[in-house]
């Protein structure tokens, strides 16, 4: 059997300011420590390869993702890339994509990180109204978020993204229109459009909880989100995953590889990684949370690492679903038997047979997929199934 792609995830938790919304891994700081922290990165990288030190596997893609990787400066990612192609042989057209928030960013600094061989920019731009901004609690503006685009082109970028939220409290669907505009009018190559979420035990599931912060309802909602994939599809940036959309040919390898269930490595603090033995045996793996017992335990000699697991076929099986129904083009019927080491039909039968008559879900050719109004209660049709 032909081994599943292998790419990188690389964890940068710091960032300038917490927004309200955010319960990932990510702290404010004024003070970062990018030197210990980079030679923590470098440590646990040589302790990575170590552990693979038989997987002969180039890398597929490199994402380095946060909190805010732009807080460090392009020596700092220009020497941990240089580490990786040490111990890493990368594929033909490796992705490299760095995330980076509007506000931290100079022209001189996305050119550096050109330069060191990052090839695409994510912006988290999030809106492009001023007043949603402030709602957002974020630390720039719409001309911030303008002129961050404008910098990356000329620093030579020619696969940008620009993250967006919608469906904040008191939108429009008149406004989200005007905002999928003005996105359009900056001539991306890939878009992410989230809908907002209240995770708990953040400041704004707090003040909803309190009463103190009204939410769309779910018509509203679904109207906005039906909108946004309507829209941009006449735009000639098709949805290839519920949330994201592309031009032709700019889908984000590294995400692919995660919706497809590939392996990749996690690091840094809070980092997750999955990655497949040479007997098929699947791994999960998750860093220390926080980044100063990180630094510390990877100082220590002691490898950064929380847990280490090896799945079971039904888990397996089940995180191969959840992620390839994400995908427009779903996920074949075989991937799924060679995971869970089960037919799909065996797995959740009289489940299917419902999904697929209710109109949520289609088979063709043995590739199962969400129909159009199953991509609007995609929530209910994977609870339904795993």
């Amino acid at each position: 059997m032909q081994p599943p792609h292998l790419s990188l995830y690389v964890h940068f938790p710091y960032c300038v300011r917490k927004c309200p919304y955010c319960d990932f891994a990510s702290r404010a700081s004024r003070q970062i420590p990018e030197q210990v922290y980079l030679t923590a990165l470098g440590r646990e990288l040589s302790l990575w390869r170590q552990e693979l030190a038989t997987d002969a596997r180039p890398l597929h893609s490199i994402f380095l993702g946060g909190g805010t990787p732009s807080l460090f400066s392009p020596a700092s990612i220009a020497t941990l890339l240089g580490w990786i192609g040490e111990h890493w042989s990368l594929e033909e057209g490796c992705e490299i994509t760095i995330e980076a928030n509007p506000e931290s960013l100079t022209l001189d600094k996305l050119a550096g990180y050109h330069q060191a061989g990052v090839n695409r920019l994510s912006l988290g731009v999030q809106s492009l109204l001023d007043e949603r901004l402030k709602q957002l609690h974020r630390p720039h503006d719409v001309a911030t978020a303008i002129r961050a685009m404008a910098w990356g082109r000329q620093a030579g970028f020619t696969n940008i993204n620009l993250d967006l939220i919608y469906a904040t409290p008191g939108q429009s669907l008149s406004d989200w229109q005007g905002e999928l505009a003005m996105a359009i009018a900056l001539q991306p190559d890939h878009l992410s459009c989230y809908t907002l979420t209240l995770e708990e035990g953040t400041p704004f599931f707090a003040a909803h909880e309190q009463g103190e912060l009204p939410v769309l309802g779910e018509e509203e909602e679904l109207l906005l989100f039906s909108h946004t994939r309507q829209w941009l599809t006449q735009q000639g940036m098709p949805p290839y995953e519920i949330s994201n959309f592309c031009r032709p040919g700019f889908q984000c390898r590294h995400n692919l590889n995660y919706w497809n269930y590939g392996d990749y490595l996690g690091l840094g603090a809070a980092a997750h990684g999955k990655w497949t033995s040479q007997q098929g045996i699947i791994h999960r793996t998750v860093n220390i949370h926080h980044d100063q017992p990180y630094m510390a335990s990877l100082m220590a000699g002691t490898g950064g690492r929380q847990s280490k697991e090896i799945l079971t076929p039904r888990e397996a099986g089940a995180e191969t679903l959840i992620m390839g129904l994400r995908l427009h083009q779903g996920i074949h019927l075989a991937h799924y038997q060679r995971h869970a080491g089960i037919s799909l039909w065996q797995a959740h039968g009289k489940t299917l047979e419902e999904l697929l008559q209710d109109g949520l879900l289609q088979l063709a050719k043995e590739q199962l997929s969400l129909t159009e109004n199953g991509v609007k209660l995609a929530n209910l049709v994977l609870a339904k199934l795993v």
